[in-house]
């Protein structure tokens, strides 16, 4: 218990690769937590088609289809749980408004990067909600 203190940065940046088709978000995070000693960071890559759509730009409406994602995370204390390496794929569900939302729904594939870690290889299922507030 007690105070601690957490500092580090968070990066999000999209690239359309094909007008209104195929995106890609690219997101990390970095930071260090006092109270463990421990610097943690991750870089995700997430890939989206949209088939279906009801928007007229990539700021309005829904949209859904299929999407490819991977993560990469570690830390410098060596934690097994905190260094893993992970494929994920499934579909998405997007509503742009000026608060967007999408539901996604992944089947994970993971590779713990500790060689003595009792977990090594993974799968399971996860059922993700992300948003941001877009702010002219």
């Amino acid at each position: 218990g007690g105070f601690d203190v957490r500092t580090g940065w968070m990066s999000y940046h999209e690239k359309e690769w094909i007008s209104h088709s195929l995106r890609s978000e690219f997101y990390s995070e970095g930071f260090y937590i006092r109270r463990y000693r421990n610097a943690l960071g991750s870089v995700h890559v997430r890939n989206f088609l949209p088939l279906l759509s009801s928007a007229h730009s990539q700021y309005e409406g829904v949209e859904l289809g299929p999407s490819l994602q991977f993560v990469l995370s570690g830390d410098t204390r060596n934690y097994d749980y905190n260094r893993f390496l992970e494929a994920q794929a499934g579909g998405r569900v997007q509503i742009h408004t000026p608060l967007s939302i999408a539901l996604h729904v992944l089947a994970v594939e993971g590779k713990r990067l500790e060689s003595e870690s009792p977990i090594g290889k993974y799968q399971d299922f996860r059922v993700l909600v992300t948003g941001y507030l877009e702010i002219k």
